[in-house]
């Protein structure tokens, strides 16, 4: 019985998801990105990546002192798509999953600048593709599009750092959803140990690393879908040894589990950064309206958006706190 409980999870697993050496600092030179007539966004189709902007992770050449190296080879499963802005000015995503992602966009915000502006547009990211991608403000000026339309001007800024400027993502396809579904709390990286031990037959190769990657991004989609939840709790009791000591399911999905949204529930100030659109940001407050304690306090950082009409029907008060908040 235990062995068909295996096996139909192993099933559920490939029905649900269906996935199909260069150091920190020996990275390629960034190239730059199209800017038609100076202005945002970047856009980067699959032929224009190229030896200058692109490195593909783990691939059969990297040298096992960097995919052993977690400060240069690792993620969380919730997380497999990594960006943001290096020492030299430079964008750069590193993206840990064996399938493409298509339709991606990348919408920057710079302290100072009302609301967050498209700067980058990609027709796809490769499975295990680092791109690295000269930010162009921060050496010449730049026409950009905000959220709500209106045309910007991005002055030319050599002083950026990750403080004041960061990145969001949106993407229309259906595998970002499922890979956002993911809230699984995994952290990976890779252990050298067959490497140092004579006795190891079978040596972990950089092939095993991507095969890992995808066998940990469908188990965690897997573990965290309602199906699973529910074939668990159907499935009789579960023991963890001999003497039958009964598992608390409850428990065990918690352990492997992130919820975030219950985390609040406790908290006295909850601030909530989801992308600049009311629709969005009213539904996640009306979720954790019905969660938090009475005498908790929302906060929103939105620029743009009324904060009045954010806290109509809510029972808890609604704060705004970016110095542009909108009343």
């Amino acid at each position: 019985m235990k062995k068909l409980f295996s096996t139909s999870l192993l099933i559920l697993a490939g029905m649900l998801l269906l996935l199909g050496s260069c150091k920190e600092d020996e990275l390629p030179v960034s190239g730059e990105g199209n800017v038609a007539n100076n202005e945002l966004p970047v856009r980067l189709a699959e032929t224009d990546y190229n030896p200058n902007n692109t490195y593909y992770l783990l691939n059969d050449n990297e040298s096992q002192d960097v995919y052993f190296d977690s400060g240069q080879r690792s993620f969380y499963v919730s997380r497999p798509l990594q960006f943001g802005m290096d020492d030299e000015h430079c964008f750069q995503l590193r993206f840990y999953s064996p399938r493409a992602l298509k339709n991606v966009t990348f919408w920057a915000r710079i302290d100072g600048y009302e609301e967050e502006f498209k700067f980058m547009s990609l027709e796809k990211i490769m499975p295990f593709q680092q791109l690295r991608v000269h930010i162009p403000f921060a050496t010449k000026d730049l026409t950009a599009y905000t959220r709500s339309g209106k045309k910007i001007r991005i002055m030319a800024n050599p002083y950026l750092t990750e403080e004041n400027l960061t990145f969001t993502v949106e993407c229309d396809d259906p595998y970002w959803a499922r890979l956002q579904s993911i809230r699984c709390k995994w952290y990976i990286a890779f252990g050298r140990y067959s490497d140092t031990q004579d006795s190891w037959k079978y040596k972990m190769k950089a092939s095993h690393t991507r095969e890992a990657v995808a066998i940990a991004l469908n188990m965690a989609y897997m573990f965290s879908s309602e199906r699973f939840k529910t074939a668990l709790y159907e499935f009789g009791p579960l023991h963890s040894n001999n003497d039958k000591t009964e598992i608390d399911k409850t428990a065990l999905l918690a352990n492997v589990l992130v919820e975030e949204k219950s985390a609040c529930a406790d908290a006295d100030l909850i601030i909530e950064c989801v992308k600049e659109d009311m629709a969005t940001k009213k539904e996640l407050l009306n979720e954790l309206d019905g969660l938090c304690k009475p005498e908790a306090i929302f906060a929103s950082n939105t620029s743009s958006l009324s904060i009045t009409e954010m806290g109509n029907g809510l029972k808890h008060p609604v704060i705004g706190i970016d110095r542009k908040s909108v009343v």
